[in-house]
């Protein structure tokens, strides 16, 4: 999103959210074939959470060797 690491988080966490309750409907009641499909707001959640850490580090309010990990993710 590229506003701030808190809206990152915030959007990171509600998005991851939607993705792990899209992974369990698709394990119940669909082929296995759905899981990948499924598993994409779970990615992108996953993302966006990486993204904050990335505005924290730049912002020096983590550790380097943090920051650094982050950025290489």
């Amino acid at each position: 999103m590229c506003w701030s690491a808190q809206a990152d988080a915030v959007v990171g966490g509600a998005v991851a959210g939607v993705g792990v309750a899209c992974l369990v409907r698709a394990r119940r009641s669909g082929p296995p074939q759905r899981l990948l499909l499924a598993a994409l707001p779970l990615v992108l959640g996953v993302h966006q959470l990486i993204e904050a850490l990335v505005w924290l580090g730049t912002d020096g309010e983590l550790p380097s060797a943090l920051a650094g990990a982050a950025r290489t993710a």
